[in-house]
């Protein structure tokens, strides 16, 4: 595609030779043997590989260091050392931890340290050290291919740690198949610690932590193997920290929790002991001439290689330390206790929305309860600004027993609630579990929700009522009393709403009252000018126009049938008992026992017996008579 576009790719390589099979010796980054180039190697962002051998090495092009150092110079050579994957991290580490050093100098006046002045003599010597020991970076060979061929599991290993200087995190590949278990380096971050403020080790432990955690998100961005996740740290208070909500501390500590619990599951994060965490190298540092030597940077600790039953414990069971409470946040309650009466009134007067007083009692009450949990049990529950249906359904509760206090005092603080001289004693109140009248009523065997067999007794004089009337009103769209009363007392059931209006058959004529003013006529105006209400009248106004000249006539014909005497039904008259839920010819048959007929002497239910129960009581219209003469009719004939 992008030849066709002019945009020749050059510089093809790879570790397999008949890849680049179909590829011109002139587009390759390595020549082929027999033109003699000596390094069979390709150089890229600092790193060179090897093709051959299929691994990556440094190139490490520094020159000596100035007789005469200063903090520029040292400052461009460090800007050489270029490790974009973080392999070599803790001699990075080292290069950053004196880099800050000189940031830190100071000269006679207490000013920053001039850029073009020559460093004390001792600052001098200790890079010069380090600076001979950079080109041993160059022998150092590391495996490009971090996995191995026909694994079956995969796991990313993330260690931090964090010192006085400086902190890091580090990710290790585990693989597993059928022979043998592989681990290796994978890549690496440091940071060093800041200098504006002065953090406790337990705080950069936790930023650490969320090193840890930056530099998985662009681990998991980058391959899309799917594998197991694991974080370790050795701070125990890291540990703490995560275990609780980030509401529960201070600022510093709750924004770095909770950047981690966005990113990873708590559940993952283990504890390391202190001397078998890898990520220590990067904390404080390490010289070249000691790194290519360190088995525990390139293949992390020993225990990782063997199975999960050697690992560590998760420790999750040590008690908290002074290092832990010190960033609890400190949360001071300020009580006002107002009267009932009064706290109810300028609740209920304050809104004007059922919907917002609802929420705003819940967020209230979620408040109230998170705060007694820290003031009490020193804990807190998982708190977020989403509000969950049990927080809603505590508001209502608390409203409705907000509501029946100011009317209701004399039933809710007496043990019969059948008061004489009650409006309630016609609904035989009774008290729930939570402390609110709920109608006693006749319903309490009917199979139906709780609310709606034991609805709760508000008042149509409190404005509790009014809210909740508006409400349903809109969320039934506008519909009319009937139905907003019947919504309603699915939950509520509201004390003299009944008013003078009826259901009449003009209701079901007209959709209305018929004494109603009538809306003007739509149906000569086009559908496009009218909006949806206007719309709806229309089509019912065509039906109104259609039901008098093609349905009301056809009653005339009907009322003829009426006239026909009904279907005589016997006793012992053979009948096919139907059944819709069977085919036709699946039918039972079956004999009349009994007739039960009517006040005005027509039988319209039966009780019969087939063949798989002796009473069956069915409807007329259920049955099919048989044209087959009784006994009696064929002994007569």
């Amino acid at each position: 595609m992008l030849e066709s576009a002019g945009f020749s790719l050059k510089k093809w390589a790879s570790n397999v030779p008949e890849a680049l099979a179909d590829v011109s010796p002139e587009d390759r980054a390595i020549k082929p043997v027999h033109e003699l180039q000596d390094d069979q190697s390709v150089t890229t962002l600092g790193l060179v590989w090897d093709t051959k051998n299929d691994i990556l090495r440094f190139n490490v092009d520094l020159p000596l260091p100035a007789s005469i150092l200063t903090k520029r110079k040292v400052i461009s050579y460090i800007a050489k050392i270029f490790d974009p994957l973080g392999l070599v991290g803790p001699v990075i580490a080292t290069a950053k931890i004196f880099m800050q050093r000189l940031w830190k100098l100071k000269n006679e006046d207490n000013a920053p340290y001039e850029w073009d002045r020559p460093l004390p003599e001792r600052l001098q010597k200790e890079w010069k050290q380090f600076h001979a020991t950079l080109s041993i970076l160059a022998e150092i060979k590391i495996p490009r291919f971090v996995s191995s061929p026909g694994v079956s599991v995969v796991q990313l290993h993330f260690f931090s740690d964090a010192s006085d200087v400086a902190y890091g995190a580090c990710c290790y590949v585990r693989t597993l198949d059928t022979d043998h278990v592989r681990v290796s380096l994978l890549t690496s971050k440091s940071r060093v610690a800041p200098l504006a403020t002065k953090h406790t080790t337990a705080r950069l432990e936790l930023c650490a932590a969320v090193l840890s955690t930056k530099l998985y998100r662009k681990v998991e961005q980058s391959i899309k193997t799917p594998s197991h996740v694991f974080f370790w740290t050795d701070s125990t208070t890291v540990i703490q920290w995560l275990q609780s909500p980030p509401s529960r501390w201070k600022t510093f500590v709750a924004n770095r929790v909770s950047t981690i619990e966005s990113a990873t599951e708590i559940s993952l994060w283990r504890h390391v002991p202190g001397n078998e965490n890898p990520a220590d190298e990067l904390s404080r540092g390490m010289l070249p001439t000691d790194l290519s030597n360190q088995a525990r940077w390139w293949s992390g600790p020993p225990w990782l290689s063997e199975f999960p039953s050697r690992w560590p414990s998760p420790g999750l069971d040590v008690p908290q330390t002074e290092f832990t409470t010190q960033e609890a946040r400190t949360v001071t309650l300020t009580t006002f206790i107002a009267p009932n009466d009064q706290l109810a009134d300028q609740l209920f007067a304050r809104f004007s929305s059922y919907t917002k007083l609802r929420r705003v009692v819940a967020y209230c009450l979620k408040y109230i309860d998170d705060a007694l949990r820290a003031k009490i049990q020193g804990i807190t529950k998982t708190t977020t600004n989403v509000l969950l249906t049990t927080d809603l359904e505590a508001a209502d509760c608390t409203l409705a027993r907000l509501a029946q206090a100011q009317l209701y005092s004399e039933e809710l603080s007496s043990n019969d609630q059948t008061i004489k001289s009650s409006p309630l004693k016609f609904l035989k109140p009774r008290l729930d579990d939570n402390g609110i009248l709920r109608v006693g009523g006749r319903l309490s065997n009917a199979e139906i929700p709780e609310n709606i067999k034991h609805p709760v007794i508000l008042s149509a004089k409190h404005p509790l009522s009014l809210l909740l009337a508006e409400h349903y009103h809109k969320v039934l769209l506008h519909a009319g009393p009937q139905l907003m009363m019947a919504t309603m007392r699915q939950k509520y059931w509201v004390i003299d709403p009944d008013g003078l209006d009826v259901l009449t058959p003009g209701h079901f004529l007209v959709g209305s009252n018929l004494q109603t003013v009538p809306e003007p006529s739509y149906i000569n105006t086009p559908d496009n000018r009218l909006d949806h209400w206007k719309l709806t009248q229309k089509l019912f106004q065509n039906i109104w126009a259609r039901w008098y000249p093609e349905y009301l006539a056809q009653l005339q014909s009907r009322a003829t049938k009426c006239c026909k005497s009904p279907v005589l039904v016997q006793l012992n008259q053979i009948v096919i008992v139907k059944n819709e839920n069977a085919p036709p010819m699946q039918w039972p048959l079956g004999r009349i026992t009994k007739l039960h007929p009517g006040k005005d002497g027509i039988v319209r239910v039966v009780t019969l017996k087939t063949a798989e129960a002796d009473t069956v009581v069915r409807p007329v219209a259920k049955i099919a008579i048989l044209p087959i003469a009784n006994h009696e009719g064929s002994s007569s004939s």
